[in-house]
């Protein structure tokens, strides 16, 4: 009996749904395992509220939000804390904010720029006439930085170098523990004679520092030696009216020890992720500075660590014109694939030079293989003058060349090579004249 249509189909119909689904499964696990769909969620180590760091996180949030990524800020005392949340893999910070200078012990960590200059600040008040020596200001109320953070293991580290005894950490004094907004503060309050700064000079902790007359900006002596010893230290000069034009700030030149800070990532930082944050990064640090660097920042030319392959290409050479039309994330896709493929591609150039001389080794072999036993029947051939062959050797040598012949004739040659196919039919034919 036959069947209904509708019956007949349905094993057809359910190898289609199967087969269907087989390449639904396959596309999935191909996406999940390149990583082709970035993480929509980042975590981001910066500083305490007021800080400089957190600022420019809540900047770094804002540009990312336009392309749906939620940038999660994490509070921290500085540079240092931000440092050992890196090298800490379970601590699921993904990105940190890090002062020059401040080693990190994962190997798995990568810069993705060099982001602004951090100069070593030391205000001090005009009233308390302290000079540039630190060995002048001993009883004095110097406050070297929070825990934790980036100042204070810089005067930690000026503390060696010059071993002046105020800057050694005092752990009974808490005003000597201070830094950011309560150490500025403290100083416009008169509760501090001197306050030590990492920050960049648009920190919004400084700005009442740079406004009040009763406090001045104070270059300590032999700077220039001290960033030479200093980790990742420059020697730059802050020039007269940098900050203010009329009435001009500073009056004189200030030479000052600065750092660089950079944004720091883990090596597995999804490729789209680290496009949209060198879009970020551009947009943020892409103005000029007040200070004179040795290069505009962005920049991978003045970190102090391994640089991201992705981030640097990005930098030196532009955003694919392919992102005005498509998805950031496939756009860094295919950068990402670019990168793995062209060092495979110049790799193989040599093998795509011999690969000709190869195909025609190969198919000359195919008909060359036939003459080892043609070159026999020849050679029996030639000896057998004294005792001629009987007709059942002569049959079977017969045979044996029918076969040559017909396999020759068989093989799957290209046009190009079939010539040396027919040659050998002849030296073939020319065997069985003698036979």
């Amino acid at each position: 009996m036959k069947l209904p249509l509708r019956i007949a189909n349905i094993p057809s119909l359910i190898l289609f749904l199967l087969g269907a689904l087989g390449i639904i499964a396959t596309l999935y696990s191909l996406v999940v395992g390149l990583r082709l769909i970035p993480p929509e969620h980042l975590k981001i180590a910066a500083g305490s509220k007021e800080s400089a760091y957190y600022q420019i996180a809540k900047q770094y949030q804002t540009i990312l939000s336009e392309d749906g990524i939620q940038l999660e800020i994490i509070e921290t005392a500085g540079s240092v804390d931000n440092s050992q949340l890196m090298d800490d893999p379970s601590s699921g910070v993904d990105i940190a904010l890090i002062q020059g200078g401040i080693a990190t012990s994962n190997l798995s960590l990568n810069a993705l720029a060099a982001v602004f200059p951090e100069p070593l600040l030391a205000f001090a008040r005009v009233d308390s006439k302290l000079e540039g020596n630190p060995f002048s200001w001993s009883n004095k109320r110097v406050a070297l930085g929070a825990e934790g953070s980036g100042t204070r293991a810089v005067v930690n580290e000026l503390a060696k170098l010059t071993n002046a005894p105020v800057l050694a950490t005092r752990t009974g004094e808490a005003k000597s523990r201070m830094g950011g907004s309560k150490a500025s503060e403290a100083l416009l309050r008169g509760e501090l004679d001197l306050a030590f700064f990492v920050a960049p000079l648009t920190a919004p902790y400084l700005q009442p520092l740079l406004n009040d007359a009763s406090i001045q900006l104070l270059p300590i002596n032999h700077g220039r030696a001290l960033a030479s010893q200093l980790p990742e230290a420059h020697y730059v000069n802050l020039y007269s009216g940098a900050l203010r034009y009329h009435p001009p700030y500073p009056e004189e030149s200030v030479p000052l020890v600065t750092l660089v800070a950079k944004l720091v990532a883990r090596d597995n930082l999804h490729p789209a992720l680290v496009n949209r944050l060198v879009h970020a990064m551009k947009r943020v640090h892409g103005k000029r500075v007040t200070l004179v660097m040795p290069a505009p920042f962005p920049n991978t030319s003045l970190l102090d660590m391994p640089s991201d392959v992705y981030a640097a290409k990005l930098l030196r050479e532009g955003f694919n014109s392919l992102e005005k039309t498509l998805p950031y994330w496939i756009v860094a896709q295919i950068n990402r694939f670019a990168l793995l493929l062209l060092p495979i591609i110049f790799l193989l150039l040599p093998l795509f030079k011999i690969l000709p001389a190869l195909l025609a080794w190969r198919m000359q072999s195919r008909v060359y293989r036939y003459y080892d036993r043609l070159h026999e029947i020849d050679m029996k051939l030639s000896r057998i003058q004294p005792s001629p062959l009987d007709n059942e050797e002569k049959m079977k040598l017969k045979r044996e060349l029918d076969e040559i012949e017909a396999n020759l004739r068989s093989e799957s040659l290209p046009l190009k090579y079939r010539e040396s196919a027919y040659t050998a039919e002849q030296h073939v034919q020319l065997v069985r004249n003698r036979l």
